[in-house]
């Protein structure tokens, strides 16, 4: 493996991703502002126009990276077939923002289920002898896999309000998570992750310096639902401890927790937004 090669590959991918966030924003200012956020909301901080269409910046540009550079397509149109679902009722929501809670929660459980089937990833083992227990039980290992990168899916939807914040989250977690696959020969899940981080990290750069394009529910929903799989994923097949994987991805995890709690002190629902 050429190290070259490889930062060659994460710097052209970043760049295209740039392109991508820049030409997705005037894009959709340009047709009848097309996808742009509604600036009506308490948890609206923002006081400009902005799109929510980054999560498509994002993974047209990974998809466009897995053409050119070696990597095994069949893994990795897989995982992108397998995210669809998620991406495309976030893109709905997105351009729309009138899907209802329930068509989300189908699109994320289509896609969770979708990985586990094809690829076979579920939890085996969270070092908790007790609780392993039940996950020997093959249908309670789906069920609480499928719960997990949903709840992941859902948390990092929770911390897109910030700008930088869930899309420098995961560019720092799959990097994390490139060093871990190349550590112990997983390579073809190792240039999964790099090329996704160099094109969120394109995103991540337009966002935090214009503020006038967001993750949107396509990338924050499809972000953490990859994110979890791929922590299944490596502490499944390898000697990576599973409690390694929760503290790499423990933050959104705690920010929804705190944040439900707070509201149900405040005497306010746990499910509605806020600007705290």
């Amino acid at each position: 493996m050429n190290a070259y090669n490889n930062m060659f590959d994460f710097v052209i991918i970043f760049l295209l991703s740039i392109l991508a966030s820049v030409l997705i924003n005037i894009l959709s200012r340009n047709l009848n502002n097309f996808g742009l956020d509604h600036d009506i909301g308490i948890q609206k901080i923002h006081k400009i126009k902005s799109t929510r269409l980054g999560g498509i910046s994002i993974f047209v540009t990974f998809i466009v990276s897995l053409n050119p550079f070696d990597i095994s397509l069949t893994f990795g149109w897989l995982c992108i077939f397998c995210l669809f679902p998620a991406l495309a009722i976030g893109f709905l929501e997105d351009i729309t923002q009138k899907v209802s809670i329930t068509s989300r929660l189908l699109g994320l459980i289509l896609s969770s289920a979708l990985l586990v089937y094809f690829t076979g990833t579920v939890v085996e083992n969270v070092d908790i002898i007790w609780f392993d227990n039940f996950l020997s039980y093959f249908y309670f290992s789906i069920i609480f896999t499928v719960i997990g990168f949903i709840a992941t899916a859902n948390a990092w939807n929770f911390i897109d309000g910030i700008n930088g914040l869930s899309s420098g989250l995961a560019v720092v977690i799959t990097l994390a998570f490139a060093y871990l696959s190349f550590q112990i020969d997983l390579l073809e899940l190792y240039y999964l992750n790099i090329y996704l981080s160099a094109s969120i990290s394109g995103f991540w750069i337009v966002n935090i310096i214009t503020g006038k394009i967001f993750l949107g529910d396509s990338g924050s929903y499809t972000l953490g639902i990859f994110i979890a799989w791929t922590g299944v994923y490596l502490s499944t097949n390898n000697q990576v401890s599973a409690w390694l994987i929760f503290f790499i991805i423990l933050y959104p995890a705690t920010e929804l927790i705190f944040s439900c709690i707070r509201r149900i002190i405040n005497k306010k629902s746990p499910f509605m937004p806020d600007d705290m």
